[in-house]
């Protein structure tokens, strides 16, 4: 999986969104080519990361993210 990330902003007063991109084999056939408006957070990668190759978790802010998918 190659994860691409672009943050948009400079500014840490306003709010800000990041795009993010996931390619490779192992997002699931029927995301490919969706768009997805879930709040996730800087460890959503660490926990899409844990599940998709069944490494378990950190015990830290891990545990609670949103995985990708």
């Amino acid at each position: 999986m190659i994860v691409l990330t672009f943050d948009e902003s400079e500014n840490y007063l306003a709010p800000n969104r990041v795009f993010t991109v996931l390619l490779g084999n192992a997002i699931p056939s029927d995301q490919v080519g969706t768009t997805d408006s879930t709040r996730y957070n800087h460890y959503s990668l660490t926990k899409t990361v844990e599940d998709n190759w069944a490494l378990g978790n950190l015990g830290e802010n891990d545990v609670d993210a949103v995985a990708f998918f």
